[in-house]
């Protein structure tokens, strides 16, 4: 079995992490620790940064959650856990 890569976070993702409550935090926080366990999970969307980092993109409940696995170092870096604004 696969070691679970560092799960890391961003300050961003963490004041973004404090002030969820209820369902949406329990549902961020267990993706977050399953995704330690399956890193290559296929992510909603993918980009590249301008440092030619690959930035996937999931979308859990009314929050989208951007991260970078970094293979060769074994870490999820989480960069940003954002709301999504209602229309």
């Amino acid at each position: 079995m696969m070691e679970p890569f560092d799960l890391l976070l961003h300050e961003e993702a963490v004041v973004s992490l404090r002030y969820l409550r209820g369902h949406n935090r329990k549902a961020i926080r267990s993706f977050l620790s399953s995704l330690s366990s399956n890193p290559f999970f296929e992510a909603d969307t993918n980009y590249e940064d301008l440092k030619g980092r690959v930035i996937s993109k999931v979308r859990i409940q009314n929050y989208v959650i951007e991260y970078i696995v970094d293979d060769p170092v074994r870490e999820i870096k989480v960069i940003n856990i954002q709301r999504i604004p209602h229309l």
